[in-house]
């Protein structure tokens, strides 16, 4: 009997086709962990920020969860506004709707055996630490900078 492949699910606001440092990062690696190496990866994301790119998930509502799929990474669009982060306020307001949207996103993730955390918002951890728990799996908290 064949082994199943580990199923890893990542939080981070960023992810395809943002093209900020964590989302650019995050994505090679989820589509790297998918198409290389077999794993099922999942993602729970936010909507894009990057001025100027078209999606079709781009549509408004807080609780709302789309799901898309590219390079084998099942993507979990968690809802939340999009104010251009130019402004301190409206980066937080981001980061807030994102993480109570992301909250319940993670409800809709089938039961993955880690989860994993990145530092875009850095209360991302809180959501994704009950996603673990709820399923049992491992959590790891992926700190790689803060911002003030």
């Amino acid at each position: 009997m064949a082994e199943r492949p580990p199923h890893v699910c990542f939080f981070n606001r960023s992810y395809y086709p943002d093209r900020g440092a964590t989302g650019q990062l995050l994505t090679d690696l989820a589509e790297a962990l998918a198409g290389e190496h077999g794993w099922r990866v999942s993602v729970v994301a936010g909507r894009p920020l990057t001025p100027g790119v078209a999606h079709p998930t781009e549509r408004p509502g807080l609780g709302r969860v789309r799901r898309e799929m590219r390079n084998g990474v099942e993507i979990f669009r968690a809802g939340g506004t999009t104010f251009p982060p130019r402004r301190f306020v409206a980066r937080v307001l981001n980061y807030v709707t994102y993480f109570l949207s992301a909250g319940l996103a993670g409800l809709s993730v089938p039961r993955p055996d880690v989860v994993v955390a990145l530092t875009d918002p850095p209360i991302i951890g809180l959501a994704a630490l009950v996603a673990a728990r709820r399923a049992r799996a491992r959590f790891v908290f992926l700190c790689q900078f803060f911002f003030p």
